[in-house]
């Protein structure tokens, strides 16, 4: 029956327990009839998920916080300094569930000129490629994960712009 497929949907979005799962699946029972008991359910779920990340987020933040990850100025490798923030990090990632991704992404300030409507230096968007590249590989080296996604954006980013920074959040959370 259509009711009871609705169900099951539900039900598999439950037991992947992803946030993206979860609010696609609710979002088609809700428009398709599905019982408001397994919508409710769902729900539960998405809201417990949804803490989750948020806390790993900020747990993530504060390390960065007091051990900002800045990279050698000009270059794609990691200071000596970052080498305190990724092995933190490292061990955080080591104690959450295996199947949870990670996004790193680099953000770099650019120059004056930029401000003033000219366009990012292909430079900056490929070094903080790069950089994102090797913090990804130290992180996978020192966590034992492999599900990192780098991402560099120069200052491209339509929520950071011209703020150099580095963030590191669980892929579900990703903006």
């Amino acid at each position: 029956s259509p009711a009871l497929r609705l169900t099951e949907r539900l039900q598999l979005a439950i037991e992947s327990r992803r946030l993206s799962h979860l609010r696609e699946a609710i979002a088609y029972g809700k428009e398709h009839g599905a019982p408001m008991i397994e919508i409710f359910k769902a729900e539960r779920v998405l809201a417990e998920e949804q803490e989750f990340c948020e806390a790993v987020q900020a747990d993530i933040d504060a390390i960065l916080e007091e051990c900002p990850i800045e990279f050698a100025n000009g270059k794609e490798t990691l200071c000596k300094q970052d080498r305190t923030a990724v092995h933190r990090i490292a061990r955080l990632l080591g104690t959450l569930p295996e199947d949870m991704s990670f996004t790193v992404h680099v953000h770099h300030n650019c120059s004056p000129a930029h401000v003033k409507g000219m366009t990012c230096s292909a430079d900056n968007r490929s070094l903080t490629g790069n950089r994102a590249r090797n913090l990804k590989s130290a992180l996978c080296s020192a966590s034992e994960r492999t599900n990192i996604i780098a991402q560099g954006w120069g200052c491209q980013h339509p929520e950071v712009g011209l703020k150099k920074c580095v963030r590191i959040m669980p892929t579900e959370l990703e903006c």
